[in-house]
């Protein structure tokens, strides 16, 4: 979305000097018809209803409550005039913006191909033959994937304590937990400090070579799986940069961009300075998995199991051996298993 926007609105302007549509047409009539394409925000604003507050997922901290659009909305569901399915009609009958083109587009796209060796043997290497029509969308979950984590990390940052909870329920801590663990319990969504925020990855497969080695001997390969964790929120000492800034005119602030970001902009910097303040802040924990089977789900799954039970237990239960910073850590059962 964001390398395709600003290239589309680039050339709507140029396809309107030749444009063939009249009076009745929403390109003539409708101010949304030209503004959607000049940035996603207004992408959204133009083609889909006003979007509402959702107070569940505010923050404590007297920031703005947060605004999302309905979903009926996003999916073309919506019979209002002023939304998707009603504008959608309309833009799909601007014969300038669907006309034909005779003017050629790059694109690219990579695919495994069928190759022939001198032995007459078979194999597959990877060409680029054309356009990925499904970055777009991949850009578009990717974006959505960042704002929710920023979300979410806020929320664990001024997430109250186990105990005030309990406190405010009239429970033990002990029935506070079972009652965040139960899905029927009002409170189960409720963020506390006892919560973590998980991140998982796969990374390259790796080698795992030894010291020393016989000839011709090959090192095994293995797949490696990183997660960080997100925990213990708490007041920190943190350094912030309080250098004084200047903003300086360029002389280009009429020029139009698709992202204000990238906006063209002189900031002069004075003296650098820093200072010490109080912030709530979290500890970010890496743990890192290495196992011969390649990347899956079981894999995974098991990494995480491991990470609950160390921060519950203090130890770990599937893994055949650990360390931390050379330090073997204990490996033990999960509490009551006979296994």
């Amino acid at each position: 979305m964001n390398a395709n926007l600003s290239l589309w609105h680039r050339e709507r302007a140029l396809w309107r000097k030749e444009s063939s549509c009249d009076a009745s047409c929403a390109c003539s009539t409708q101010p949304w018809f030209r503004s959607i394409s000049s940035s996603e925000a207004e992408l959204s604003k133009g083609l889909l209803c006003a979007a509402v507050e959702c107070s569940e997922l505010a923050v404590d901290d007297g920031s703005v409550v947060p605004k999302l659009y309905a979903p009926t909305c996003t999916r073309g569901e919506c019979d209002h005039v002023d939304c998707l399915k009603k504008k959608l009609e309309q833009l799909r009958a601007c014969k300038t913006e669907f006309a034909d083109s005779d003017t050629l587009v790059r694109y690219r796209k990579y695919a495994k191909m069928e190759r022939t060796r001198n032995d007459g043997s078979k194999y597959t290497e990877v060409e680029f033959v054309s356009s990925i029509e499904s970055y777009p969308e991949h850009r578009r979950a990717h974006n959505w994937a960042v704002r929710q984590r920023k979300l979410v990390i806020e929320r664990l940052k001024q997430a109250g304590t186990l105990a005030q909870l309990a406190s405010k329920l009239d429970m033990t801590e002990a029935e506070t937990m079972q009652a965040l663990l139960s899905f029927e319990h009002t409170h189960h969504l409720k963020i506390t400090d006892h919560d973590i925020i998980t991140f998982t990855d796969f990374a390259a497969r790796v080698k795992y070579v030894n010291f020393s080695s016989s000839t011709c001997e090959h090192p095994n390969q293995g797949t490696l799986c990183i997660a960080c964790v997100l925990n213990s929120p708490t007041l920190r000492p943190v350094q912030k940069d309080t250098t004084v800034t200047e903003q300086l005119p360029t002389g280009l602030e009429s020029a139009t961009v698709s992202d204000e970001r990238k906006a063209p902009q002189t900031v002069k910097l004075g003296k650098q300075a820093r200072e010490v303040v109080l912030e709530r802040t979290l500890l970010c924990d890496v743990f890192c998995g290495y196992s011969n089977e390649s990347g899956n789900a079981r894999f995974n799954h098991t990494l995480l199991r491991d990470i609950i039970a160390y921060y519950k237990l203090g130890h770990l239960v599937h893994a055949t051996a650990a360390t931390h910073r050379g330090v073997p850590l204990p490996i033990g059962k999960v509490e009551g298993s006979k296994a």
